[in-house]
């Protein structure tokens, strides 16, 4: 059985981090996502959850309009408030790529305050995985 989800999309709102009781980083956020073209585009909304270090990452480098690449499962809750069942979907995530923008990297700060990604790969407008992208692609 396999429960597995890729998304690539921008943040709806900057990351909430909490702590929980045993000291684990919890970090939530929601990721947008679009689908189809023109009058068809339809925008689906992501709860994405994120635990331990790469929770504290995302809460540091992550904000409201960033694009990132997200790899996880989904999640099915319930409860009930007022007598009435609520279901939740959420994606507990295992994977965080911060993908980096033209605009992003112009302004990105040379001390080293981004997070280095030296086990995973950052994308960028002209490259994909650190191979540049050609106007003239035959297909």
């Amino acid at each position: 059985m396999l429960n597995k989800v890729m998304l690539i999309g921008r943040l709806g709102r900057d990351p909430e981090r909490k702590t929980t009781q045993s000291g684990k980083s919890v970090c939530t956020f929601t990721l947008a996502t679009d689908t189809g073209y023109g009058d068809n585009k339809k925008t689906d909304w992501h709860n994405i959850t994120v635990f331990d270090k790469t929770a504290d990452n995302c809460t540091k480098y992550l904000h409201k309009g960033s694009p990132a690449y997200v790899e996880g499962r989904i999640a099915y809750d319930s409860y009930e408030k007022d007598g009435v069942k609520h279901t939740t979907t959420k994606i507990i995530a295992n994977t965080v790529l911060f993908i980096a923008t033209s605009k992003a990297n112009a302004q990105a700060p040379t001390n080293g305050a981004l997070p280095p990604s030296n086990d995973q790969q950052t994308f960028s407008d002209d490259t994909f995985e650190g191979y540049p992208l050609d106007d003239d692609i035959p297909f």
